[in-house]
Parts: C-alpha cells; structure tokens; sequence
C-alpha cells in the first residue's frame, strides 16, 4: 500500500468537503455530519419553525438561556432575487438569539463569457468585457486558454474554442460536453443516468452527477459502481416514510449499500416544521420522488448558460417557477426529512446557494466516510 498517496488523497478530498460545506452552510447534512465538534447536547434542541408577516428579519430565533425550546420565527416576505436568507444550521445549534436578514448572493456575482452583466467587473475574466449587457469571449474557433474563455455554447480544445459534445461524443473534460451531459469513461453521456451496478468507470467528476441515486460504492474515488442505499437500523419508518432519531442524544443513522453491503453513517437531523421533530436522511426506497426530483433537475441543466456555470444557472437566470418546482420536488426526496411538514415559509425561502452543491456535499461526504473505513481495513 502506498501510504503517502493515500495521505494525498484524503487530504484532497478533506479539501473538497471543507470548500463544498463553507459554500452550502444551509443544508443540514453537510453541516451536521461534516464536523461532529459542532454538536452540543446541552443546546441541540430541535428548534420549532412558524411562519409571519411583516417583520424586518427574513429569520428570528428564540430559546431559553439553556438553548432549550427554541423557536425560529421566518418571513413570509422572501428575500428579492439573488439574495438568500443566510439559514445556518451551526449558528442556530450554538445560539440561543438571532436575527438573520437577507444577504446578497456573491457566488454568482461573476458571470462568464456570453451571460448577462451590467458591469465589466461582473466577467470572470480578466480578459472579458461587458458589452451590450453580455460578458465578452472568444468565438467559434477562436483561440482560448481554457473553457472560461470562450462564449457560451463552447469549450476550450485545443486552444481552440469549439461547440460542446453532444450525446455520444468523446471527451476528455465534464464540460466539454452539452449542459445536460457530462463526460464519463471519456464519452458524453446523460446526467443521472446510471442505474444501480452500472460502472462509472473514469468519469470526471463526482458519481452523484451520474448514478440515479446519487451514490456509489466500491472504490473511494470518483469511480465505483451506482448503487442503491437503505436503512440498517432495529427499527422501521413511521407514517411518513421516514426514520425518526433522537437528535437530542446525538443518534447516528445507519445505512447499507444494496450490491456491496457497505454500511456507512450520518448524523440525526432537525426537521425544519413546528413539531421539532428529528429524522434521518432518506433512503433510496421512494423512488418516484427520485425520479421526479432527478427531472427537475435535469430541466435546470438544460440550460442557456456557459457549461461552467451550468449547475447554478437556473438561479442566476431569476427563474422563480423552476426555482420553486426544484426546491419542492428535492423537499420530497434528497430533503424530505428536513422538509416534513415544513410550513411554506421555509420551502420557499430562499437559500444560500446552492442545493445543487449540497448534492454534490452529500456524495463527497459518503465518499470520504466509506474511504476511512476501506482505509483502517487495509492498515
């Protein structure tokens, strides 16, 4: 066993959860589960969710001076377009008052060549203008450096801007191919397409833009084979098709992978409702939701914008139907234990960017927690 690679690679990946988490600090699993120094029995209380008007805070959060009974109180006003409510799970465990207002979304401050701006320094690049409201770029079989240089449509190969693959296609790079494609075993393929014990083989990037169920097992990298994942827990779900767990008491949640039997761990998580009730992340046993979730979501990849900016372009493009539609159908699926019962206020409140990346948080965290496993099994 070669010990210093392995030492690289669980530093890389330790890199890559640390980025993921400090840009998607909304999303409970990956804060929860991400560093367990965050929990804190004395104060990790499900706090009770309610929803009101006029108020100047888009959250409000109450409890008693022992951090016990809180409540969050959130606006029925939502924030304006590209701003979010900044939803943290880690400062709600640690506090016992706060107010939250409505931050300006940074994240998808820069834009790439061909997207709309109203400013130069809105470009990505240096090099890049805006002009007439579009971020300049190389065109069609311009000379480029890389992807971000070229318009939207295109891609960087060979120091030449061309058209993105279509279906079929040999690649090198996820982006070289169409936004509702990426580049696996060095063909364009569809997104979410793999079904559980097809090979991912070489693809580049994370499995969960591939396997239908976002996951994978069977070697700690971004290879593996596509699985299913379910409960193994001494107990079953309730009424709502869920796992409940004590969150007060710190309870892991136990699942175990359908092909290779692999289990792997998460922690309890607070339902954001009235109840402050807790339960473990969903299993892969709902399919339809999956499936409903996984079209969404494709729609939001079928997009106008640059191939680097595919994954947040439905945020950026301010359309608030697909929004709302994306953020329902992942509050029945990925989500549907922080969302039970949740009042409306909170599935549409908007979020620190972005669900699409706690997606990805989801599968980099399982990966690393399925590799120390592998890693203490070969010492």
């Amino acid at each position: 066993m070669d010990y210093n690679a392995y030492l690289l690679f669980l530093f890389l990946t330790l890199s890559i959860v640390y980025l993921t988490n400090s840009i998607y600090t909304n999303n409970t699993l990956v804060n929860q589960n991400s560093n367990k120094d965050h929990y804190n029995k004395d104060k990790n209380t499900c706090p009770k969710i309610s929803c009101k008007d006029n108020i100047d805070e888009c959250l409000q959060l109450r409890s008693d001076p022992d951090g016990k009974n809180k409540k969050i109180i959130i606006s029925n006003d939502p924030c304006i377009a590209n701003d979010y409510c900044p939803y943290m799970e880690n400062e709600i465990n640690e506090n016992t008052f706060l107010n939250k207002y409505c931050s300006i979304n940074t994240l998808f401050s820069q834009r790439y060549p061909g997207e709309d701006c109203l400013k130069s320094e809105d470009c990505y690049s240096n090099t890049s203008a805006c002009i007439k409201g579009k971020c300049s770029g190389q065109e069609l079989n311009e000379p480029c450096e890389e992807t971000a240089d070229c318009l939207v449509s295109l891609f960087c190969s060979n120091n030449m801007c061309k058209p993105q693959l279509s279906l079929g296609e040999a690649c090198v790079d996820f982006y070289d191919c169409k936004n509702t494609l990426g580049c696996n075993n060095n063909k364009c393929i569809n997104l979410l397409s793999l079904n559980p014990g097809q090979d991912l083989g070489n693809s580049t990037l994370p499995t969960n833009y591939f396997c239908k169920y976002g996951m994978a097992d069977g070697k700690m990298s971004y290879n593996g084979v596509c699985d299913k994942f379910f409960y193994d827990m001494n107990r079953t779900v309730d009424s709502s098709g869920l796992m409940p767990c004590d969150y007060p008491n710190g309870e892991m949640c136990r699942y175990k992978f359908s092909l290779s039997a692999s289990t792997f761990e998460l922690y309890c998580q607070c339902s954001r409702n009235a109840e402050g009730t807790s339960y473990c992340m969903p299993d892969s046993s709902n399919t339809a939701s999956v499936d409903n979730y996984n079209k969404v979501l494709l729609e939001s990849f079928d997009n106008t914008c640059h191939t680097l900016n595919r994954f947040t372009c439905y945020q950026t493009e301010n359309n608030s139907n697909l929004n709302t539609r994306l953020k329902i159908a992942e509050a029945k699926s990925v989500t549907a234990n922080i969302y039970y019962k949740a009042p409306d206020c909170v599935i549409t409140i908007p979020d620190e960017p972005s669900d699409i990346l706690a997606f990805i948080g989801i599968g980099l965290l399982i990966i690393f927690l399925i590799w120390l496993v592998y890693f203490y099994q070969l010492k």
